[in-house]
């Protein structure tokens, strides 16, 4: 049976030879500065939501954001460069390790290693193992390999639907909510939304999200996209017939 904590000591190794190499490789290209604006209708200094970055984040009542923060993009793209190395031995030993739990081997790259990379990226500090936000995210991996399940989750910004800060959970797994400031961060980047998508208004904190997650079998992945679809459907369907349709997604 595969350990847990084999699996988790392995994955930390893991990430810390890719982030150090990648910070060797992109040198002052490893953090990059992000700015940003969305509409804020409150007193930044009366908001519950933290950015968790590099450095300072400001905010102000109009809207503009400055962080600097990992370039995921950066590290993503080398990493990927070095699915196919098998001189890696922190990533043969954690393929080896994940493959030894049952997982079929060609999902293991792309559908396990490669994720946790570009999820680690947008922790606080990629080098701080010990934050409370990398040791979930490391459970929750563990948790993937040994009982061979993946999350699959699937976001909609929501504008005209204010919840007052609580989220209203529909269902297990179904949930609208405020959204979050790095969600925010997201919307805002100027390189989105890729045509011939277009966001018809600035990105607001008093927009909601409607968030949906599923847990499903790792052979499993390809059909999700249908029960999603189907879930989405009868959501915006009830929602449409409670508000009269006064909303956009």
């Amino acid at each position: 049976m595969t350990n847990r904590q084999d699996i988790i000591a392995k994955a930390q190794s893991f990430l810390q030879v890719v982030f150090t190499q990648a910070q060797a490789r992109l040198g002052e290209h490893f953090k990059i500065k992000q700015e940003t604006i969305w509409w804020s209708i409150a007193d930044p200094s009366h908001s519950e939501v933290r950015v968790q970055s590099f450095g300072p984040s400001t905010m102000s009542q109009s809207g503009g954001h400055q962080r600097e923060v990992v370039n995921s993009f950066g590290v993503g793209t080398f990493y990927q460069a070095q699915l196919m190395d098998n001189s890696f031995p922190e990533q043969n030993d954690l393929h080896d390790t994940v493959t030894a739990s049952g997982i079929p081997t060609q999902l293991v790259p792309r559908g396990f290693l490669l994720p946790l990379v570009l999820t680690w990226c947008k922790l606080s500090d990629p080098f701080d193992l010990t934050q409370p936000a990398a040791q979930v995210l490391l459970d929750e991996f563990a948790d993937a390999v040994i009982e061979q399940k993946s999350t699959t989750t699937y976001l909609d910004a929501m504008v005209y639907l204010e919840l007052g800060g609580d989220p209203l959970v529909l269902e297990e797994g179904v949930i609208i909510r405020p959204i979050s400031e790095e969600e925010l961060w997201d919307l805002s980047q100027p390189n989105l939304p890729i045509s011939p998508y277009t966001i018809q208004f600035s990105p607001s904190d008093s927009w909601s999200v409607l968030e949906i997650r599923i847990s499903h079998g790792t052979d499993e992945g390809p059909r999700i996209s249908g029960t999603i679809y189907r879930i989405r459907e009868a959501v915006i369907a009830s929602l449409a017939l409670v508000m009269g349709g006064n909303f956009i997604l």
